[in-house]
């Protein structure tokens, strides 16, 4: 079964919101040889943002040094149920993907 590039997670609990991001991604260095001896092309996450009823909350910057199909999470004060979250990323060859889901 194929997954979806981002699967989000959104918990309200008491103090803060544990919000948990899934990404499918190759995270590929550039320094890496495939089976046939050669060096794989680098293909990696640039940028993680994350927003709560569009508003940006955060930024994170990424590079090669991260493993293959990362894992982000955050506890965020304020985030009530029912608000909208949304996780996106981009990535060095100008991809980009984005998830939403309800806080609950």
């Amino acid at each position: 079964m194929n997954q979806p590039p981002i699967r989000l997670r959104v918990t309200v609990e008491e103090r803060a919101t544990l919000i948990r991001a899934f990404f499918r991604h190759p995270m590929e260095s550039g320094s890496n040889k495939g089976p046939d001896g050669e060096v794989l092309p680098a293909h990696f996450i640039t940028e993680v943002e994350l927003q709560v009823n569009g508003e940006l909350v955060a930024t994170v910057f990424t590079g090669p040094g991260i493993s293959a199909d990362p894992r982000f999470s955050w506890r965020v004060a304020g985030v009530r149920a029912g608000d909208t979250v949304r996780v996106s990323w981009s990535d060095n060859r100008g991809n980009r993907q984005s998830a939403e889901a309800t806080a609950g």
